[in-house]
């Protein structure tokens, strides 16, 4: 196996326990907040929300850091 399935693997393994476990949480559901003012919101969303807003940035960090790699494997082919 080489290492790229291997990594694949690996992030196709880290991604499905993400998955699994965002939806196994009990209590997590997609009601609207009622948020008249920003301080509602903020609380929602750092009390209420916490576990989805993290799930969420780790996703996007993981998104970023691949397209860097992927962009600098192809510099490094000599691509354009």
């Amino acid at each position: 196996m080489s290492k790229e399935w291997a990594k694949a693997l690996v992030a196709t393994v880290v991604l499905a326990l993400l998955v699994i476990t965002g939806t196994s949480i009990p209590g997590w559901n997609a009601a609207v907040v009622p948020t008249e003012t920003m301080e509602e919101l903020t609380n929602a969303l750092f009390t209420t929300y916490v576990v989805p807003f993290e799930v969420l940035s780790v996703l996007l960090l993981g998104a970023l850091l691949g397209a860097l790699y992927v962009g600098g494997k192809h510099r490094k082919e000599g691509g354009p």
